[in-house]
């Protein structure tokens, strides 16, 4: 955290040094003078990261370098962490998915993003089905959850929006028996949907 470490080491061999920042910076091949005090330099400029929502539910993030698909950290929400400074693609495992991307972390500055309180949807089905819940992006749909025929009620925290249930019994042999229900779910709300 700014300080830097001393230690005594064998010079007879050659080092990598790992900050374990996040990500990692590394030096490979550091030599050693016997009898001398070396400085070893590292560039790791951080700054922080916090997403934050009043929820009772313990929402974990993933955060990944900017247009990369690995991994970096998975991090919880309201907690801060520091990051080296550059851009990040950050996913919200809530429901439906949350996405930020190319989001810019500067040295010695938090970034903060704040994400509207969760609502609680019930859905109850006439009976066990097959279908989904799907949210609505715009003009399109996109299924956030699947019933799998195995229960009738469905609850679900959610993240304000505007959603649709398409429901068909098991017993229902055509597709001219598929219900669909839209509903609008509201920040720290919760709706009851009823297919019949």
């Amino acid at each position: 955290y700014g300080n830097p470490d001393t230690m005594v080491i064998d010079p007879v061999l050659s080092y990598k040094v790992v900050a374990h920042t996040i990500p990692p910076v590394t030096i490979e091949n550091i030599t050693l003078t016997p009898g001398k005090h070396k400085i070893i330099p590292l560039e790791t400029p951080q700054g922080e990261l916090e997403i934050k929502m009043n929820s009772k539910n313990k929402y974990q993030y993933i955060v990944r370098p900017s247009g990369v698909d690995t991994t970096l950290n998975v991090q919880e929400i309201n907690e801060i962490e520091k990051y080296l400074i550059g851009r990040y693609d950050i996913e919200l495992l809530t429901l439906p998915r949350k996405k930020f991307y190319d989001v810019e972390v500067n040295q010695s500055t938090k970034t903060t993003y704040s994400i509207a309180t969760p609502g609680l949807a019930n859905i109850l089905l006439p009976s066990k089905g097959y279908g989904g819940l799907y949210v609505k992006n715009g003009d399109e749909l996109e299924q956030i959850y699947h019933f799998k025929g195995e229960k009738t009620q469905h609850r679900l925290t959610l993240l304000p929006g505007n959603y649709k249930v398409v429901f068909r019994a098991i017993s229902a042999k055509n597709h001219i028996y598929t219900t669909e229900e839209s509903f609008k779910l509201r920040s720290g709300q919760s709706e009851l949907i009823k297919i019949y």
